[in-house]
């Protein structure tokens, strides 16, 4: 898949689990964040999502949950979790297949 495919899908899919969160998840995400990941938003990579399927069953791309992850660690980690994620980073950053 192009590189660029890859990165609009993976926005995307970022931008319909947002949609999902509650707002009191998504207002702690800042506007320049939000903006970048809106103007990247494609409606034929749209996930609608199911209330009746947890989240953990959608088939997401590795490029959607590392962005995820930088959202969690800037948005949402408490500090131990910041440290935690940091430790993990470091331990993948020598592994490209984690």
């Amino acid at each position: 898949m192009d590189k660029e495919i890859e990165y609009i899908k993976a926005y995307t899919e970022l931008a319909c689990l947002l949609a999902a969160m509650p707002k009191e998840m998504t207002e702690q995400i800042p506007p320049h964040a939000k903006s970048a990941i809106k103007s990247k938003y494609d409606e034929k990579y749209a996930i609608k999502f199911d209330k009746d399927n947890p989240v953990e069953k959608y088939n997401f791309s590795r490029k959607m949950k590392s962005l995820l992850a930088v959202l969690k660690y800037n948005c949402w980690a408490s500090e131990s979790e910041k440290q935690k994620m940091m430790s993990r980073f470091d331990n993948n950053a020598g592994n490209p297949n984690n």
